[in-house]
């Protein structure tokens, strides 16, 4: 639900009680994050066969719903004039079916939709840039993909690296597939104006991008004021061209930037309607935040108002925005008509899209290399440690495939608070750690973050665990060293008073302005104070244990997955700062994914090995003994069916908030600043 706030965030005024002014009409439909979720959840596998009834609605997004609304939408908004469909970026990335991201699927999909244009997110970053262009290159190969924008992209010229996303590029003359404009002029006439908008946060929160750089250097991108100064500076030029030059009658910015509807002016996109002039509507993306009526924000300059808009995540939503251009170029919308639509199974999905759908499936269950195994028989051969084989008369029997049961939900997004998933991922790394690890080196902790989680586990009408399942809570990501899917695990050895550094971050921005930074931990149990008394933290302070709000860290030395901490590590007591045997550069035995330890550079941590000696991030990688790298969906559906075979099939209750698993029991939070799970 949309959160109720005192700002000046008012609707414009609505035109659907009365005639409408002389002038054309315009409806906008939009999606953002979308996240390769092509079949409903949760979970997935509740959504095969493709049915041919309604449901209740339990079932949430889908292509093939989609599909069915997007046409029933446009032949509505055809009867009032004209209609573009937009994404708001990460098409890409989020469930099994973004292995084929590289051949363009994602893409391909999109326009199969009939989606007009959209712009790049962060995680179309996550395979890097060349990925990536592969991937437009593929989708315009076979069927085509949706116009694409990214306005304040910026490549290396030293760097070849970037060429073939760079050979795309073009300006908004250009026939290329990605640009920095597009103007799109309507069947009655109207010209609308699109840019596409990165982020700063969104990209920071694409480390394989480089050596694409978007607002800002490289090294300046945890610096988010600043960086949002010269994303001003880099769209504006865009906005006064479209306006001036291409003489549009609107323009839309398509913006992976992302709001914040409790504290509005912490969000990007509200921060850019403010100070950017010139824009119309902002399609919002990145923060997954469910808008269900336009938002409207003052530009400061100009007093004009914006309207911002957004449809949550992963298809659960279609937006439906209806404008009004009057003659003398007054801009309205339709407050009643322009909403959010649920996509559920209370829609029966397109059969034929939904034939198409199984078709994905298939593929990674028998699409084998030369020589080789699937995709679904590697990933569950090295996931179970036995060789698993697709039966080719069982359609999704790999994708699909059983790992136990749950009588309860497994929920990890709830934002800034420690969640039973982010528990339960911690735990699975740790397992998997001590497990790869040598006997005499084992790890002392593990650390996850929120971010990393992109779905809850569900019970749905079965209870299966199903592997689609597991990975779709942790599909992100790839090797940048093998090109493998999903971010590899890694272990490294910190000091202590780095490791407090580094809880500081989750304990600060983490529980406030970005929840992905949030951590959960295994091992240890973190007490934190954010009250007055508390003098604030920042990355410089990584040696003043005096600022910040970790208070006390707390350590299990038996290793042995149980919630007892027998050990003090660091202690702040009556002003006094303690660290075990008085040693602040004790060192412990990390593990977490490639994904967090690539952000230790830029918070100022040094990875180490055993002996204390900076090692490089590719050296900490973990391989199994035929050399692959342990990923962390890997050891997330592992751990799962470890714990399903040791518990009569089901998951343990330990991770269920209703009884056993209640909260918190690892980040002990006091203050104003906490957030109550």
């Amino acid at each position: 639900m949309v959160h109720r706030f005192a700002l000046a965030l008012v609707l414009l005024s609505s035109c659907s009680s009365t005639t409408p002014p002389p002038g054309r009409s315009l409806t906008l439909l939009y999606t953002n994050d979308e996240h390769s979720h092509l079949f409903a959840f949760g979970p997935e596998s509740d959504d095969y066969p493709t049915a041919t009834t309604a449901g209740g609605g339990s079932l949430k997004g889908g292509v093939a719903r989609r599909k069915v609304l997007l046409d029933a939408e446009r032949s509505k908004a055809k009867a009032l004039g004209d209609v573009l469909t937009v994404s708001g970026g990460d098409n890409a990335m989020g469930t099994l079916a973004q292995v084929g991201f590289p051949s363009g699927s994602d893409f391909s999909i999109m326009k199969a939709l009939g989606y007009d244009i959209g712009c790049l997110g962060n995680h179309e970053f996550d395979f890097g840039p060349q990925a990536l262009a592969k991937s437009i290159t593929g989708a315009m190969a076979s069927g085509g993909a949706p116009q694409l924008l990214s306005t304040n992209i910026h490549f290396d010229a030293n760097s070849p690296a970037d060429d073939d996303l760079e050979a795309l590029y073009g300006e908004g003359t250009s026939t290329k597939p990605l640009k920095r404009y597009q103007v799109i002029t309507t069947p009655s006439g109207l010209k609308v104006g699109f840019f596409g908008i990165m982020g700063a946060e969104a990209a920071y929160y694409a480390p394989f991008k480089v050596p694409v750089r978007f607002s800002g250097n490289l090294n300046e991108e945890t610096k988010y004021e600043a960086v949002l100064s010269k994303l001003y500076a880099d769209v504006a030029p865009t906005v006064e061209a479209l306006r001036n030059q291409e003489k549009v009658d609107l323009v839309v910015a398509l913006s992976h930037s992302g709001l914040d509807l409790a504290h509005p002016e912490n969000g990007e996109d509200y921060l850019i309607a403010q100070r950017v002039s010139g824009i119309d509507v902002i399609v919002s993306a990145h923060s997954h935040t469910v808008v269900e009526k336009p938002l409207l924000v003052q530009n400061a300059a100009t007093g004009k108002k914006v309207i911002v808009v957004q449809a949550g995540s992963f298809g659960q939503y279609l937006g439906r925005l209806v404008l009004r251009v009057a003659l003398d170029g007054t801009l309205t919308y339709d407050a009643d008509s322009s909403q959010l639509v649920p996509v559920d199974d209370k829609t029966v999905p397109d059969p034929t899209l939904g034939k198409a759908l199984e078709s994905v499936v298939a593929g990674l269950e028998t699409t084998k290399p030369q020589g080789g195994k699937s995709f679904l028989e590697d990933a569950l051969s090295h996931t179970l440690g036995s060789t698993i084989s697709d039966d080719p008369k069982l359609f999704g029997d790999l994708y699909f495939y059983k790992l136990g049961k749950t009588n309860f939900s497994v929920v990890g997004l709830k934002p800034f608070v420690e969640t039973s998933l982010l528990d339960l991922a911690a735990d699975a790394e740790f397992a998997a750690g001590k497990a790869a690890l040598p006997q005499d080196q084992p790890p002392d902790l593990a650390v996850h973050a929120a971010g990393s989680i992109r779905a809850n586990i569900d019970p749905g009408k079965t209870g299966a665990l199903s592997f689609g399942d597991a990975f779709r809570a942790f599909p992100l990501g790839a090797s940048p060293y093998d090109g493998t899917v999903g971010y590899p695990l890694v272990h490294a050895y910190l000091w202590l008073i780095e490791l407090r550094g580094a809880l500081e971050i989750g304990a600060t921005i983490g529980i406030s302005t970005a929840n992905d930074l949030f951590l959960g931990y295994s091992g240890l149990r973190v007490t934190v104070d954010t009250s007055t008394e508390r003098m604030p933290f920042s990355p410089a302070d990584y040696m003043n244990p005096m600022r910040g709000r970790v208070t006390k860290i707390e350590w299990n030395s038996k290793r042995d997955n149980t919630e007892t901490y027998d050990t003090v590590l660091f202690e702040i007591k009556d002003g006094k700062v303690k660290y075990i045997d008085d040693n602040p550069t004790k060192l412990l035995h990390v593990v977490t994914n490639l994904y967090i330890a690539s952000f230790a550079d830029s918070q100022g941590v040094t990875l180490k090995d055993k002996n204390s000696q900076s090692v490089k991030l590719q050296d900490t990688v973990l391989h199994r003994g035929d050399t692959s790298e342990i990923k962390d969906y890997q050891a997330f559906a592992g751990y799962l069916k470890q714990l399903c075979d040791g518990n009569s099939g089901l998951l343990p209750s330990r991770y269920d908030v209703a009884s056993d698993g209640k909260l918190p029991k690892r980040f002990l939070c006091s203050g104003p600043a906490c957030v109550q799970p």
